[in-house]
């Protein structure tokens, strides 16, 4: 008996340590700092002119069990006027991470896409703890700037 209880304390400890040094297994969040050098809120369509984006996170979770994918959740508040209501999606991608650069398309989870017929790659840059949007040279829509968020 003395064992089987000394077994099951020596467990508990084990299972209560973790590798600091090792990657953490809880989720990463980004808040939108900016898009090209405009500071939220600011205009969906990049022209001034309503809906206007508030906030946008995104958020790495862990691997779900079962699947060898990563997922990303995108949780974007918008406003169709500055001062009137606002409306809250959440959407989920897959994702992965190679040489410092963060992938994945705008086709969410479980969606019949056409491939890269109409959802574009996105990429984002990772630098300390921020993510640059990489986005192509003369491209129209400004590109965006993550800063991780920091619980306390």
């Amino acid at each position: 008996m003395r064992r089987v209880t000394f077994a099951f304390w020596a467990l508990s400890l084990a299972a209560g340590c973790r590798d600091y040094a090792g990657p953490s297994g809880s989720p990463s969040t980004y808040a939108l700092a900016r898009v090209g050098v405009a500071h939220l809120p600011v205009s969906f369509n990049g022209d001034g002119t309503p809906p206007f984006l508030v906030a946008d996170t995104l958020r790495l979770l862990a691997d779900r069990p079962r699947t060898d994918s990563q997922i990303l959740r995108q949780i974007r508040v918008m406003q169709q006027e500055l001062n009137g209501p606002v409306s809250r999606s959440e959407v989920e991608y897959g994702y992965e991470i190679n040489n410092g650069v963060l992938r994945y398309t705008d086709c969410p989870i479980g969606a019949l896409c056409a491939a890269s017929l109409i959802y574009r790659p996105i990429a984002f840059q990772i630098v300390d703890d921020s993510l640059f949007e990489i986005t192509p040279l003369g491209a129209a829509i400004p590109p965006r700037v993550y800063g991780l968020v920091r619980y306390r």
